[in-house]
């Protein structure tokens, strides 16, 4: 039904059987503050629960620790950097690009951040306060 997640796990797991096949241990995923809390929205409106990536985590099957260096960086200041730096950016070719429940999310969180203010960062701190695995310093 939803070919997003299914294309985001197969690129994911063409990046960590590169990492294996590399002789990585880590793989650093480039997830901002922005994703950290459209992804625990999305997951409350579509899954009906309260989840979110953690920081860290352990893949078992190929051995590899997830991290997600930028969680602590707002989306805006990201791509500030990557101008300023002259970084190519690779267009994602999906179709579906922009026009996703991420982007439907990523707008309602916009209208939203308009009546109130610092809902992003009330909701990060929230998150980050939690009982959601991986958010407590546990792997």
């Amino acid at each position: 039904k939803n070919p997003c997640s299914l294309c985001a796990k197969m690129r994911k797991g063409a990046l960590n059987t590169k990492a294996e096949e590399l002789g990585c241990n880590k793989v650093a995923l480039g997830h901002n503050k922005d994703d950290v809390v459209e992804t625990f929205f999305m997951s409350l409106f579509y899954e009906g629960r309260i989840n979110c990536f953690a920081p860290v985590s352990y893949l078992d099957r190929s051995k590899l620790y997830s991290i997600r260096p930028l969680m602590y960086v707002p989306e805006w200041e990201c791509r500030s950097f990557v101008t300023k730096s002259g970084i190519d950016i690779v267009k994602n070719p999906c179709l579906a690009d922009g026009n996703t429940k991420r982007q439907e999310t990523k707008e309602l969180l916009a209208e939203l951040s308009k009546d109130y203010d610092n809902l992003q960062e009330k909701v990060f701190g929230a998150i980050k306060r939690s009982q959601i695995k991986g958010w407590n310093g546990e792997i």
